[in-house]
């Protein structure tokens, strides 16, 4: 199973693409929102965790609306460990 998370210079541009998000993608009821995993930051904040299949949807959002991403991740299981790669997004 993989997945994205995308990190945001600062919590308004994440609540901001939670909402553009939600416009986008109706009836997925999944908040997307959640914080910034240990493993790729100590600092505190919020990230977006959504589905590989939804990267270029999450790609227009963010460019259409310049959205303020710090760095956009993939997540991947592989037995027990996740394999996690920073991507170029830009």
């Amino acid at each position: 199973m993989a997945y994205y998370v995308l990190t945001f210079e600062n919590t308004s541009q994440a609540i901001k693409f939670e909402g553009l998000w939600g416009k986008m993608q109706p009836g997925e009821g999944e908040r997307i929102l959640i914080p910034v995993p240990r493993s790729i930051s100590s600092s505190c904040g919020l990230a977006a965790k959504i589905e590989t299949a939804f990267k270029e949807e999450a790609l227009g959002i963010i460019r259409s609306h310049n959205i303020g991403v710090e760095a956009f991740y993939r997540f991947e299981k592989k037995g027990r460990d996740t394999v996690i790669k920073k991507e170029e997004w830009k």
